[in-house]
Formats: C-alpha cells, structure tokens, sequence
C-alpha cells in the first residue's frame, strides 16, 4: 500500500509544528511516497520542502490552503495543488488574510471580556508565540484559565462537555462563525424591511436607487461582516440609528 498525505501544514501555517524540512523527514520516516505541503494561505515553504522531498526521493506535489467564504458567510478551506509557489500574488494574499486575522482578533478580546471571560494577554502571547493571532489562540487562553472554569459559556468545551472532541476550534465555530451569520442574516432582514417602507415615501424613485446600490454592494457587506468580529458592534451602532 503506498503512503500519500496531501494535506499538512508546517510551521508557517498557525496551526502547524514543524520546519518544512523537518515535515518532510518526518514523512520520509513514516514511509510517505507522495506529499503536497498545504499552508494557509501561503507557498512560502513549499519550494524547502519540494528540494527536501527530492532529496528523500518522495514524490511532491506543490500545494496551499486557501481560506474562502461564500457569499452567505459561510467559511470554506480550498486546497489547490500544483499551484505556481512563485507567483507574487500568494505573497499579498498572505499578508492580506494574516493583517485582517489579526485586526478581528485584537478586536473580539475586549468583546470576550465583555461576556465575563478572563484573558489573561501574558498567556496569550506565550500561546501565540510568533504565529498570527488566531481565534483558537483566544479559546486556547480562555479554557486554561482556572478563573473561566465556571463560566457556562464554556462548560461545553471543557472535558466531557458535549463540544471538547476539538475545544478549541468547536469555540470559533460556536462562538464567531455561527453569531456572525446571524448578525449579518439580522442585518440584512432589517434592511430589507426598511426599504419596503421607504418605497412608500414620495422619495419613491431616490430610494430605488439606493436599494440598487445596496445590492450591488451586497458581496462586500458580507464578506465584512462575515469575517470582522467588529461587525456586531457596528451593526448595534447602525440599528440604533434607523
């Protein structure tokens, strides 16, 4: 039976361990006769590990992981396999994905703290090392903390809660990507009975034109909302003013 694994992140994704070099040794140990290396959002480490693979005699496959969302908010993680690892454009995408995970990080602590769970940011720097900020590194934090141990917002991903299988990650699908899409779902239902009275006012035809830019203007709105922790507070702050 041959060895495949096409799907692993080294070091330079957040949540991988090793140097691409090492990755590939470790597979060479286990046996692996072809692998693609797939980091989020990034080839930096493809073209080490392609020449450590040539040097193992594993076959390989040039890969990444791209971080995606439909137009409904809802989060897909797309792997392309023998991408061009040399093309500038992974370099911005990279940066692009890496400055707005973080911008929404910083911004959902205070919004966590909010909700009566401790952050303690000695800890937290400590488990984010010199990775990107990602929302898993905030559970992380948050689930090691003795004083949150109570917290029933938590209980479910501690041992034996009905979401612990995978604690970390269960808390952003839980707790971010799930609220997010109800806020934006909110959001848009509110917009929607908002022009069907303004259609009524004698401005008839003024706010005919705003629903149509509105429209166009749909794809951008969601894929801020959807991604932004900050769109709840900007959405509160814009209901409040309809």
């Amino acid at each position: 039976m041959v060895k495949i694994d096409l799907h692993m992140h080294s070091n330079i994704s957040s949540d991988g361990e090793f140097i691409p070099d090492k990755l590939v040794a470790l597979c060479a140990e286990a046996g692996v006769a072809l692998l693609s290396l797939t980091d989020h959002n990034s080839t930096r480490g493809v073209d080490v590990a392609r020449r450590a693979a040539k040097m193992y005699g594993i076959r390989f496959i040039s890969g990444v992981e791209l971080n995606c969302q439909t137009t409904n908010g809802t989060v897909l993680h797309v792997l392309g396999y023998g991408v061009d690892d040399r093309n500038p454009i992974f370099d911005l995408l990279e940066k692009e994905v890496n400055d707005r995970e973080a911008r929404a990080n910083i911004e959902r602590i205070p919004i966590l703290r909010e909700l009566g769970i401790q952050i303690d940011e000695l800890v937290l720097k400590e488990i984010q090392g010199d990775k990107i900020l990602i929302c898993e590194m905030l559970a992380e934090t948050a689930l090691v903390n003795p004083n949150n141990r109570d917290h029933p917002l938590l209980q479910p991903f501690f041992p034996g809660g009905s979401r612990s299988d995978r604690p970390f990650v269960n808390f952003f699908g839980t707790y971010v990507l799930s609220a997010e899409r109800q806020t934006y779902r909110s959001f848009i239902a509110r917009l929607r009975k908002l022009l069907r009275s303004l259609r009524k006012m004698e401005e008839f035809q003024f706010w005919r034109i705003l629903e149509y830019q509105l429209a166009r203007a749909r794809s951008s709105w969601t894929k801020l909302l959807a991604t932004e922790w900050s769109g709840w507070r900007f959405i509160a702050a814009t209901m409040t003013q309809i």
